[in-house]
Parts: C-alpha cells; structure tokens; sequence
C-alpha cells in the first residue's frame, strides 16, 4: 500500500469523525500566518518562506477530571521560496520551490493552566513543485523543471489568548518528519508564528 494511498484514507477517516463529532463538539477554524524553513540550502538563499494556513476543527470529547479536551483537524497551507538567482554553489543546480500542504491532526488542549496550551501530533501530504532556475552539476547536466510529492508527520505546540467570547489569539511551532527513504533530499523542519481562532 502506497504511502499516498494511506494518506488519503488517514484524511478521510479524520474528515468523518470531524463531521460526525460536530452535533456535540465545538467547531472553530484557525488562520496563521507563518514562517516555515523551506527546501533550500545555500546560504545566499532564503532559508525561511512566508507560509499561511488555515485550519477546520471540532472537539472530539472532553475529560472534564483534568480539564483536557480532544479534538481533529483538517487543514492546508501554502508557501513559495521566491528564489530567482543562481546559488553561490559550485557545480550546483539552482531550483525554486514552493509547496501546497494538506493534512489533519489530533489535538489535545489542556485547558487547567493559566493559558490553554494545545498540543497536536498528525499526518501531512507535502505537494512540492521545482522551477529549474539554472547551473550544472559537475558534470554539465543542467536542471528540468519538476513536481514531488512528500508524507510526513507532525508534532506541535499551540499556545492561545482569548481576546473575545468567540475569538482567540495565539502563537505555535509545529515540527515536520518526513516519511521517506534513506538519503532522500527532504529532511525534518519546522514552521512557526501567531494566528486567530474564530469558534463558531
């Protein structure tokens, strides 16, 4: 079984239990605006991209002995390296990316401290697109524009004030693995920055 595939299916199980749960759960959905380390690695190139998301949720359940409430998420983000001149690097091949991210999450928000702190671990599908902007390896091969696709899963940290009855405000990091062979280019990274919550 591919690991598209059991993305897909993972995705919608979790669409199906947001739904199903929101009869009894709290709905709300999150827009952050964020930095997130990008696929380049030369030091004349930007290493962080301008990366927005936004997010649909629902509570799950809620263990009201320690005040702790369950809940899934589905969401998407989108960022571009905006890259356009050729890296510093010697016999390298100069690419610009940019990357749609779905995926859906398990959260856990912990409700009896001073500010509620959300804790969440998921699954991403990282659809990655490559525009060959120029250079060679060593050998004179040049670059061919290309698209990739990448799994990866996720653990984070979400911290939110209420400004209103219905509206939050909060900073997060979340913390991506991917799921891929050995030697792929594709290597942990992280996002972070501040975003508002609107419960419905």
């Amino acid at each position: 079984m591919s690991y598209t595939f059991r993305f897909i299916t993972s995705v919608i199980c979790v669409i199906i239990l947001v739904v199903a749960s929101s009869v009894w759960g709290q709905a709300y959905i999150t827009v952050d605006v964020d930095l997130i380390e990008n696929l380049q690695d030369d030091s004349n190139q930007p290493q962080y991209s301008f990366y927005p998301e936004i997010q649909l949720s629902n509570d799950f359940f809620e263990i009201s002995e320690v005040k702790v409430t369950v809940g899934g998420s589905i969401y998407w983000g989108y960022w571009t390296d905006g890259v356009d001149n050729l890296s510093n690097c010697v016999d390298c091949i100069t690419y610009s990316y940019s990357s749609h991210i779905v995926g859906a999450r398990v959260m856990t928000v912990l409700e009896a401290l001073p500010i509620p702190i959300t804790t969440f671990a998921g699954i991403s599908r990282h659809f990655i697109s490559a525009d060959y902007i120029g250079g060679s390896d060593f050998s004179g091969k040049t670059g061919n524009d290309f698209k990739d696709g990448m799994n990866a899963v996720e653990v984070g940290i979400r911290l939110q004030i209420p400004i209103s009855q219905r509206l939050n405000i909060g900073g997060n990091y979340q913390y991506y693995i991917p799921l891929v062979k050995k030697n792929s280019p594709y290597t942990s990274r992280g996002a972070f920055g501040i975003g508002l919550t609107y419960m419905f």
